[in-house]
């Protein structure tokens, strides 16, 4: 349902992107959503749930504040990224960036509001399977920040791999 519509990393220098860490598009073009990934190894206590709660709360923070800001460099790399990506579809690529830009917009007139924007929250834990996290509190954890209605619309997509090799392989075969 959703299109990648920026890449993940910077243009210029090949390094991680400041800002968001990927745009996605509804392929109807009628929606945006702000996806932040959070990923390490398990915490100290040694508990998977506690982990990827975890990592969920610190993606939702940090895109609260993000979004709330009246800082303009985040939708501008946001914008330039999306234009980059985007080559066809001159009708697509519009829409998207119009989306994008309204909130450069708000930004600009310290009118930013996290509520306006739909985001995906992903945590990635990378601890051996055999003791795996229960997605009971993936649910659990989306819910509570669904109640704290801070964002227009809320996913989150947890993962656990024992390495970093099995998640790319992982990427690449749901490609």
């Amino acid at each position: 349902k959703f299109d990648v519509v920026s890449p993940y990393f910077n243009m210029e220098e090949k390094s991680q992107r400041k800002g968001f860490d990927l745009i996605l598009a509804e392929s109807s073009g009628n929606g945006v959503w702000i996806t932040e990934v959070k990923s390490g190894a398990i915490n100290q206590a040694g508990c998977p749930n506690t982990s990827t709660s975890s990592f969920l709360h610190t993606a939702k923070n940090d895109l609260n504040r993000r979004l709330n800001e009246g800082e303009m460099t985040f939708w501008q790399n946001a914008i330039n990224s999306t234009n980059n990506s985007i080559l066809e579809c001159k009708d697509y690529k519009d829409v998207i960036i119009g989306i994008l830009d309204d909130e450069l917009v708000a930004a600009a007139d310290d009118d930013a509001s996290s509520n306006d924007n739909n985001v995906i929250l992903v945590s990635v834990l990378y601890s051996d399977i055999s003791a795996p996290f229960d997605p009971n509190v993936v649910k659990d954890t989306r819910n509570k920040i669904d109640k704290e209605e801070i964002f227009h619309q809320v996913m989150t997509l947890s993962i656990q791999k024992s390495t970093f090799e099995k998640v790319a392989v992982f990427l690449f075969e749901e490609e």
